[in-house]
């Protein structure tokens, strides 16, 4: 924590910058330059706003809902799932966009030393002490990159882990997991999203990771995991569009010839792995995390609300 008796440009020990561990995803619009000549300052802002309304739409859901889930934590729903309530934030400038959330429950930071030590000895409270689940986090990233195709801005990002200091109100955003996922994304040549070797440290649901170094522009890079998002995925569960000829009819630049092809075998690599996912309606957070799994049965202390948890065709 940064804290100082004097006000240094409006930050005072009254109003601290924290810094806490965040996963972080880093994206830049691959041949920003050429976009913004042909699309011009005001269609491109409003493409810009296509991508950040992800977000957006999202809190204001979040917000609606609200009076059935009033903290950040898991909650128990009416059939026996287990709910993780966090946010995920956005923001952008210039070329790039900046995604994050929450890597730790905020409990675990603002709860007293004593308090910890008694809860990490009741096994009941052991999720606490585990990253927060990053399935909302990843569906955003998806989605942002799903997107960026249908508004013309194809992205390139990576993401990671690790502490920071992101600060929207004061646009302040520094710590390693940027740097980390900035080197990452600037080594490699397709649409998508690599995962770094910090973001790989953590329970990935297999909906959500692919097997993949083809895009690597070096054959060995300090902060890759070999391990890409898998996106088309998540276009093919959303999307009734044929992917594959919206990246060949976007290839008109020989420039970057290469990074859509790498993206076109990165979308074959994901079609082979399409049965490579859970199965069945059960709730995907017991389903992949030891902490929330079915063999736990209630010996959970989450929060309870009585809701039911809907398929996203009833939540339409």
């Amino acid at each position: 924590m940064i804290e100082d008796q004097d006000n240094l440009g409006g930050i005072s020990a009254m109003n601290p910058v924290i810094a806490r561990p965040y996963a972080v995803g880093i994206f830049d619009v691959l041949g920003f330059k050429r976009r913004f000549e042909k699309f011009g300052l005001e269609e491109i802002t409003a493409r810009y706003r296509a991508l950040i309304d992800i977000v957006v739409k999202r809190d204001e859901h979040m917000a609606k809902t609200k009076t059935f889930f009033p903290k950040e934590g898991p909650y128990w729903c009416a059939g026996g799932e287990i709910l993780p309530i966090t946010k995920v934030y956005a923001a952008y400038a210039s070329d790039t966009f900046v995604v994050w959330a929450n890597y730790t429950w905020t409990d675990l930071h603002v709860r007293t030393q004593d308090e910890l030590e008694k809860l990490s000895k009741d096994s009941n409270h052991d999720w606490l002490f585990q990253p927060i689940p990053c399935d909302a986090f990843l569906e955003i990233c998806s989605e942002l990159m799903c997107r960026s195709l249908q508004v013309g801005l194809p992205l390139r990002g990576a993401l990671a882990v690790g502490d920071a200091i992101l600060d929207k109100e004061r646009n302040i955003f520094l710590g390693q997991p940027i740097i980390d996922a900035n080197l990452l994304e600037h080594d490699q040549k397709f649409i998508g999203a690599g995962m770094c070797s910090s973001f790989v440290s953590q329970t990935i649901p297999k909906r959500f990771a692919l097997s993949f170094s083809q895009q690597m522009k070096k054959s060995s890079v300090r902060e890759a995991s070999g391990l890409i998002l898998d996106w088309p995925r998540h276009w093919r569960s959303t999307r009734p569009f044929d992917l594959k000829k919206i990246v060949e009819a976007m290839n008109t630049d020989s420039t970057f010839s290469e990074y859509y092809e790498d993206t076109l075998s990165s979308i074959d690599e994901s079609e082979k792995a399409i049965d490579d996912i859970e199965h069945g309606k059960a709730c995907p957070i017991r389903s992949n995390y030891e902490q929330f799994s079915y063999s736990r049965e209630g010996n959970i202390a989450a929060h309870a609300m009585a809701v039911r948890r809907c398929t996203p065709e009833e939540a339409v």
